[in-house]
């Protein structure tokens, strides 16, 4: 849980430019584009090697005209099924390297008894589930894909945004269950005693209260990620809240013609905001790696 690659989702390359390249490379690629444009090629250097006939004129014609209409027909015809096709192969590729993932994360939750970090990985898991049917069901029956496209990548970007978070909140739980909080406070109490005793001559009073410094860092940094744990356990929230609110926006329209733009418009603002906010929130508390080495130190001195 803790590689790099796995830090991050696949990246989703599917701005204009890339679906566009995408389709123009397709329909360049096509057979029928591909082997009648070479036909007809053959064909014109054939004329001009042993001369233009009627055959090598038709063939010619007709293999450019055939290239030229395939071209035509994938481009402007089947250009937005090709689209489609892009972007479901793009978040498949995605999904798939984290099909896995939340399972993995809850298993993590459960072994370290946070049952809120269990809780809060199933609860993201059937937000995320019960919203991609929905938007499923739409798609197999053909029915405004374009806008049910864009809300499945804001789905794919709110569920995957959620597992980051939970996948920071679990390593965080780990963390905190390494330090004992207790000893250590227990531990300042009595240096502070023994410091302020009269037997205590300058240079062990200097060592007590190094010790004493030390030890209320490593405190202060359990409290500190204490508190960044339950910020991520609420952004979670609110990415699984994102999901559940886009999908009571349609509850009931699986077979509408199309959505009510007012909704659709509303589920893509939450969905944004939600991500927007976790991400921000789980990369400055992943930036907290100043106290990475107060916290393995002082699960050194607990063991």
């Amino acid at each position: 849980m803790n590689s790099e690659n796995q830090n991050q989702a696949p990246p989703l390359n599917v701005t204009p430019g890339a679906i566009e390249k995408h389709i123009l490379t397709e329909t360049l690629q096509h057979p029928l584009t591909t082997f009648s444009a070479a036909i007809a090629v053959l064909s014109g250097l054939y004329m001009l090697a042993f001369g233009a006939n009627q055959a090598s004129l038709l063939l010619a014609a007709g293999a450019g005209f055939l290239s030229l209409g395939t071209f035509i027909f994938n481009y402007f015809i089947r250009g937005e099924k090709l689209a489609q096709n892009y972007v479901r192969a793009q978040l498949e590729r995605r999904r798939a390297n984290r099909e896995n993932e939340i399972v993995t994360i809850r298993d993590e939750f459960r072994k370290l008894n946070s049952k809120e970090g269990e809780q809060a990985a199933l609860e993201l898991h059937q937000a995320y589930q019960k919203f991609k049917s929905f938007l499923q069901t739409r798609e197999a029956q053909g029915t405004a894909m374009t806008k049910s496209m864009r809300l499945q990548i804001l789905a794919e970007d709110a569920y995957f945004q959620g597992v980051e978070v939970l996948r920071t909140a679990a390593e965080i739980t780990r963390a905190l269950r390494e330090i004992n909080a207790e000893k250590l406070q227990r531990e300042v109490q009595d240096w502070q005693k023994l410091r302020n005793t009269e037997s205590a001559d300058n240079r062990e009073s200097s060592a007590l209260e190094r010790r004493i410094e030390l030890n209320q860092q490593r405190i202060n940094s359990y409290r500190q990620r204490q508190s960044a744990l339950a910020e991520l356990f609420a952004e979670a929230e609110a990415c699984e809240a994102s999901l559940e609110e886009a999908y009571m926006q349609f509850a009931g329209a699986e077979s509408a013609v199309a959505l009510p733009k007012p909704n659709v418009d509303n589920a893509i603002t939450r969905l944004e905001t939600a991500v927007t906010a976790a991400r921000r929130v789980e990369t400055r508390i992943r930036n907290m790696n100043a106290a990475d080495e107060i916290y393995l130190a002082a699960s050194q001195k607990t063991n």
